[in-house]
């Protein structure tokens, strides 16, 4: 039997019968217009069986225009309701006509009885799939009238904004746009804190294709998970900012704000932040404090902080041609911070060694960075991008450490008490461009693409160090002096041409870096000569090249979109050392990768992903470099010239589901890395029943090998549902790490298996301006199995219950509190503990608009705030408790300002700053 020709009739009737269903099925258009004849923005609009009206067809809120639309309707009479705050509740029926289109206006009626605000009157469509792109409209969440975006995308379903990071999906967030542009470099998350939630109209979530695929239209499965920030369009001229003054106890002290220009096409931002009470920057790994805003269980950054940073940014559209994105950013940062730690080592005896720390430091940074990105459009066959950054880093360091290391028996085997003073400056400077052409013939294009780079940094320093090993003591004294440096470019040329019914590829890449690190260290003895210790010191050089040959097919239709790849890698690593050795080695790594994508999408609220790709990874010249850091004497490391390229294999699969009507969301993922020669760690520890040759009673060297069979996966899936007729929103969101890692300790193999599953629930408000709270709670457990030796498996449980409350009286009275309870079972005897740290705020707005707002702020009230983590890895596992903020008092003011210059035509209602006397609608 001809199972193709099958497959062909079968999907020709599917077809024929979806074709002719469409053709019968009816769509409406409704205007909602005030008594003036203005649009009504966030009307709140259902559509049901007049017959059952518990029988709901669609549920929407009208857009910018008034305009509520929907498809797909298979019935000849409708019963339509439209309600908004002020307006009497519309009632009204529709005779629809097949395959038609039903165009309508309805017009309100003013309410002299004024509704209660508090009264939820409708559930809008909180989200959508547009393709490949899940669309959250922010209408149809509420937060109150201070909120930031960080805090209104909290309460999205898929989204999670936690320790200063997002993650959408079960997938970090790398890049963060505003109306499709960067703001403040395109890693910046400096929108979630500067945008006002009441700006936003809605959020897109979705995979960013790479700049070459964006042109070519052939997905090469390069993507970045992105989340676009869209605003409301009067909102897109119009200014807006705030800016904040405290002072407290102990000097703490706050300055800082922000003004931002929209101008249609022109956009200017600019930032300041001076603050000692560990408010960190516009990056995500610095985000954090206790601003008393944004994310669930708001992280503290350890140690004491002390901040000064500004920055600058400029977007500019010059006509369709040229769009200009600019930013400069400045820091300097002072950190002092300290650290008690216990690390159980994995030895094959019954109990393995403990090694104690002790550590107080103060650090350092001053940085300047610069972004440009140009885009230059002459014509929609022509485009030429060109990106360069530069950056420039100053840093000193000064720590003292105590340490010690006890055996299973409780006998001290070593201690150590030093003392280490660095400094250093480094700088990068890159250049990407790329030009792309597209030919008369559909999906013909040539680009090429050109990156150049370099990078280096300088450092010098002191070691003093008193060890003791067995009660024989030995001094320390050095100096050191460090330098890298690493050139590199790369050639990219990519051909497209269609084939058939889909696009095919071919690619070629060239690319050249040279890793240059030199390490001078030496010995001082009494007089204060220094001799250079060669054992101590290296001079290695590692050029790299490597060429890659790629062809690939794309394939997409309605339903599938289907994408095959496969490069061809070649790569020639060039080893050379000059001391404290001559050694010279060349190898050559050739590896094919693979590569599919597929998307499945048969309905607009289901979408299906699966990812396959492999990837290379060669050593760097730090794991390469065969040089014996002793920077802590007890814990050496030295590196592996020898070390062979990884190859790893991923797969990927998510499932998107989504209820419209109900404002339920649905996503699942799964993930699972395998990869050959991993590069790991194996570790020597000297013992009385392992002597080791150079070391000494409980001292330690590592260096990375190369080791088999080591895989991760992981699992998460996420829920958002409204609660209550839509005033409350709530995420269930669970999910599971497990992972092995080989590593080998004392020759011998370690196999350390890890578990870490995790539940969380989070419930946050949907009434009204006046009164917003989140609370959340989150559980998780991980233990960790070794083959070596099943006494140092250990297991704990981490429990986090977060509560944020803000209520706001008509009058201006602002009251607000978040609560943090942490639980840890399982650590250490030193280390479980439990804490609440409790943050409350009171504050009075007053003036026009209540723009200016008096508050004072406590912070930690009850004087419990700690910071606890546990690592575990597959040579130890680690308790760490680390030096923190201390409780303290605030008193200051804020002042928020904000204008829209221009109106959409048509006039709207329920934006603020429209103009509109009955005020905007319930977020």
């Amino acid at each position: 039997m001809d199972f193709s020709r099958l497959k062909l009739f079968i999907s020709f009737i599917a077809l024929l019968s979806g074709s002719l269903l469409s053709a019968q099925n009816s769509s409406v258009k409704l205007t909602v217009v005030d008594e003036r004849g203005q649009a009504v923005i966030g009307a709140a609009v259902t559509l049901m069986d007049p017959q059952d009206e518990s029988k709901r067809i669609g549920a929407r809120a009208t857009d910018v225009t008034g305009l509520f639309e929907w498809k797909g309707i298979n019935q000849s009479r409708l019963k339509v309701q439209v309600q908004y705050i002020g307006y009497r509740i519309l009632n009204a029926n529709l005779e629809l006509e097949a395959g038609k289109v039903l165009v309508k206006t309805l017009q309100l009626t003013p309410d002299n009885q004024m509704l209660d605000e508090t009264q939820v009157i409708g559930q809008l469509r909180a989200e959508e799939l547009r393709g490949d792109t899940s669309v959250i409209k922010a209408d149809a969440f509420t937060t109150h009238t201070d909120a930031n975006a960080g805090e209104l995308l909290d309460k999205m379903p898929g989204l999670n904004v936690r320790n200063g990071t997002v993650e959408a999906q079960g997938e970090s967030v790398g890049l963060v746009l505003v109306d499709g542009k960067p703001f403040f470099g395109e890693n910046s998350k400096a929108a979630l804190d500067v945008l006002p939630a009441g700006m936003i109209d809605e959020v897109k979530v979705y995979d960013r294709q790479s700049d070459q695929s964006r042109f070519t239209g052939f997905k090469d499965g390069n993507t970045t998970k992105t989340i676009d920030i869209i605003t409301k369009k009067d909102k897109k001229f119009s200014s807006f900012g705030e800016a904040k003054a405290f002072y407290g106890t102990d000097d703490r002290y706050e300055l800082g704000g922000n003004l931002n220009l929209f101008r249609g096409s022109e956009r200017v931002s600019v930032m300041a932040n001076l603050n000692n009470i560990n408010v960190l920057g516009f990056d995500a790994q610095n985000a954090g404090g206790p601003s008393f805003r944004g994310a669930i269980a708001p992280p503290i950054p350890s140690g004491q902080i002390e901040l000064n940073e500004w920055g600058v940014n400029y977007n500019r559209s010059w006509t369709e041609v040229l769009d200009v994105q600019a930013s400069y950013r400045f820091s300097d940062r002072t950190t002092l911070s300290g650290s008690d730690v216990r690390r159980v080592y994995v030895l094959p005896e019954d109990s393995g060694q403990v090694y104690t720390e002790n550590t107080l430091s103060v650090d350092d940074r001053l940085q300047h960075r610069l972004n440009l990105d140009l885009v230059w459009t002459p014509d929609s066959n022509n485009r030429l991008e060109f990106s360069p950054s530069l950056s420039a880093t100053e840093t000193s360091s000064n720590s003292k450490t105590r340490s010690n290391t006890v055996n299973a028996f409780g006998t001290e085997l070593n201690s150590v008490d030093r003392n280490s003073i660095s400094n250093g400056t480094s700088w990068a400077l890159s250049g990407e461009a790329l030009y792309g052409r597209r030919f008369s013939k559909k999906g013909r294009t040539a680009s090429l693409g050109v990156l150049a780079n370099a990078q280096g940094s300088e450092s010098d320093g002191t070691l003093y160090s008193i060890n003791s090993f067995e009660g024989e003591g030995d001094t320390l004294d050095q100096t050191f002096q460090t330098q890298y440096d690493d050139p590199a470019w790369r050639l990219n040329l990519t051909y497209t041409e269609p084939l058939g019914a889909g696009i095919g590829e071919a690619s070629y890449q060239l690319s050249r870096n040279r890793q240059v690190q030199d390490k001078y260290t030496y010995n001082r003895d009494e007089n204060g000569t220094e001799l250079i210790d060669t054992a101590l010191s290296n001079v290695f050089a590692s050029p790299l090249l490597t060429q890659s040959y790629g062809l690939g097919y794309s394939f997409a239709d309605s339903v599938w979109e289907i994408g095959l790849r496969a490069v061809a890698q070649t790569s020639t690593l060039d080893n050379r050392q000059t001391l404290p050795f001559q050694f010279e080695q060349e190898r050559n790594f050739d590896a094919l990768l693979p590569e599919l994508n597929v998307e499945y999408q048969i309905r607009k609220d289901f979408s299906w992903r699966i990812r396959y790709r492999t990837s290379t990874e060669l050593p760097s010249i730090g794991q390469l470099q065969n040089a014996i850091d002793n920077s802590n004497p007890v814990l050496l490391q030295t590196g592996n010239p020898l070390l062979r390229q990884a190859y790893t294999h991923s797969m990927f699969s998510r499932i998107v589901l989504n209820d419209p009507r109900q404002g339920n969301g649905v996503f699942a993922m799964l993930n699972f890395n395998y990869t050959e020669d991993y590069i790991g760690s194996s570790l020597l520890i000297a013992s009385d029943d392992f002597p080791v040759e150079g070391l000494k009673p409980g001292q330690q060297l590592s260096f990375p090998e190369n080791m088999q069979g080591a895989w991760s996966a992981r699992a998460y899936a996420s829920w958002g549902f409204a609660m209550a007729q839509g005033k409350l929103k709530a995420n269930l969101r669970g999910g599971a790490n497990v992972s092995e890692n080989p590593s080998r300790i004392n020759l011998q193999e370690n196999f350390a298996r890890t578990l870490s599953p995790e539940a969380s629930f989070n419930l946050s408000s949907n009434l009204n301006e006046y009164i917003d709270f989140n609370f959340n709670t989150r559980v998780s457990y991980s233990t960790i199995e070794n083959s070596l030796n099943v006494a140092a498996d250990n297991a704990f449980t981490n429990l986090t219950q977060y509560a944020k409350v803000r209520y706001q009286t008509r009058f201006g009275l602002v009251l607000e509190t978040d609560v943090n309870y942490q639980a840890y079972f399982g650590l250490s005897d030193a280390f479980d503990d439990n804490y609440v740290l409790w943050n409350a705020g009171l504050g009075y707005k007053f003036l026009k608009n209540k723009q200016l707002e008096a508050k004072i702020r406590f912070f930690d009230l009850l004087g419990q705030n700690a910071s606890i983590s546990r690592t575990q890895t597959a040579t130890y596992s680690e308790d760490r408790s680390q030096l923190i903020l201390e409780p303290y008092t605030m008193i200051g003011l804020t002042w928020k300002f904000g204008k829209s210059g221009r109106k959409p035509e048509g006039g709207t209602r329920g934006m603020p700053g429209s103009g509109s006397p009955h005020g905007a609608p319930p977020r």
